[in-house]
């Protein structure tokens, strides 16, 4: 899997990484650093009216990671792909992964409205 990069302004400031073939979405309660359900995952970044969050997502050992690390679990996927969108379902990427679990890594720069999304992905155990 190859690194990509995107820029977007974030509606809400979250960040959904989802099985796209699923619509459940966890509760936020604005609270947690990020919120989970099975299949989807809701980080939250910067919100769009401060500006653009640049989202890179590509294999777990080539990822840029920091000392922020927001998320490390499981999203489970059936269809065997990842589904990068906001919260009004725009979508940003397709991933394939070939898997059904994945393990999935999240880091930032160390602020709950963080500027940047590093997205580790690799097969889960």
């Amino acid at each position: 899997m190859k690194l990509r990069s995107w820029k977007r302004r974030m509606r809400n400031g979250l960040l959904v990484i989802c099985d796209p073939e699923s619509r459940e979405s966890p509760d936020v309660d604005g609270l947690a650093p990020y919120w989970q359900t099975e299949h989807c995952l809701l980080v939250p970044c910067q919100h769009r009216d401060f500006g653009p969050v640049t989202i890179t997502a590509g294999d777990m050992n080539e990822i840029a990671r920091t000392d922020h690390e927001i998320f490390d679990g499981v999203i489970v996927s059936p269809s065997g792909t990842l589904a990068l969108e906001t919260v009004y379902l725009e979508r940003i990427a397709l991933i394939e992964t070939g898997v059904e679990r994945n393990h999935v890594r999240v880091w930032g720069d160390g602020y709950k409205d963080t500027l940047f999304l590093n997205i580790g992905i690799a097969p889960a155990p």
